[in-house]
């Protein structure tokens, strides 16, 4: 090996004037770690532009790309979707945090997306700081779901005389789904003759297969005189649409219309309480947290496991009942 050869294998760069100096790692990784120049675009476009380039690369699906769009596009509304996105600070995100006014779960979930948008930004050379960081997201009590007692359940059930609401309420109650989720099943997710159910594009773009009740059954059969033996959504618009590929409702028009039901009877919950009271009737009904998981279509036992109370009130009881009374009948008199 020549001399030069050894002088640059050792770390050794030559200069202009001939001379060798050493090469100074350091200074050229912080040189490739510094801030770029940021690229000057608004809050609005930087977030169309992050959901749409994540779902162009698949790195999201549909479902999850709906998602983000609930999260970020009212994100980018509060804090303004003209304002140039590296004016954006933490005051700001702070802000938009105080002023959501949903449940901590809620809450949480929503600052995940806003962090993953930011995160993309700081990465991308869009901004030179990330104003999400240090801000705390909201402690989340452990709770048990709100479910709704069968009495009430029945007297909303005979309240119920529009076929397409009874359908709605009927998927949510009998077969744990979610609003998002009748909104998106067709005609032909339901097979009659093996009487099952398939869930096609749930929560994270993941499917399941549900057995079709005969309540469910009942409901769909009497709504098919209004819907039409056509294919696409199964629960369809009652406005005009361009096509059948587009006479779906969206999630929140489905749940406005199970609160409706509920509202009608008295009953201050929102359609989703339907899903939770079908989880809490399975399990009383002897099915194990994991069946109770395949059927709510969850990803994960953990996010099953809120409805634990529920398994333990039967033996409880019988537990309790058994207990030696603390006071006894002469001091009662």
């Amino acid at each position: 090996m020549t001399l030069d050869r050894k002088r640059l294998a050792s770390g050794e760069r030559e200069q202009d004037h001939g001379r060798y100096e050493p090469v100074d790692h350091l200074a050229n990784a912080r040189a490739t770690l510094a801030p770029r120049r940021t690229v000057k675009t608004t809050v609005g476009a930087a977030v169309e532009q992050y959901i749409q380039g994540r779902l162009g690369r698949q790195e999201i699906v549909e479902a999850t790309a709906e998602t983000f769009e609930h999260a970020l596009r009212p994100f980018a509304l509060f804090v303004g979707r003209d304002r140039p996105l590296n004016s954006v600070a933490r005051v700001d995100i702070e802000a938009w945090q105080a002023a959501q006014g949903v449940a901590p779960a809620t809450l949480r979930s929503r600052l995940s997306t806003v962090r993953g948008f930011w995160r993309h930004c700081l990465v991308s050379g869009l901004i030179r700081s990330d104003p999400t960081l240090g801000i705390k997201p909201p402690r989340q009590p452990r709770s048990v779901p709100r479910t709704i007692g069968d009495d009430a359940i029945e007297k909303m059930l005979r309240s119920i005389e529009d076929p397409r609401q009874l359908v709605v309420v009927t998927l949510m109650l009998e077969e744990g789904l979610r609003a998002i989720e009748v909104s998106r099943l067709e005609l032909a997710d339901i097979d009659f003759g093996s009487e099952v159910l398939t869930i096609r594009r749930g929560k994270g773009g993941h499917g399941r297969v549900l057995p079709l009740t005969s309540e469910c059954r009942r409901a769909i059969e009497a709504y098919m005189p209004e819907r039409g033996k056509v294919g696409g959504h199964l629960v369809r618009s009652r406005t005009e649409k361009l096509s059948v590929l587009d006479d779906g409702l969206i999630s929140p028009t489905v749940q406005l219309i199970a609160g409706r039901a509920l509202a009608r009877v008295g009953i201050a919950e929102s359609g989703h309480a339907l899903r939770h009271t079908f989880a809490r009737r399975l399990l009383e009904a002897g099915a194990s947290l994991r069946d109770v998981q395949t059927a709510l279509g969850h990803a994960s036992i953990v996010t099953t496991q809120i409805y634990l109370p529920f398994t333990a009130v039967g033996s409880l009881r019988e537990h309790m009942s058994r207990m030696r009374p603390l006071r006894s009948e002469s001091r009662d008199a």
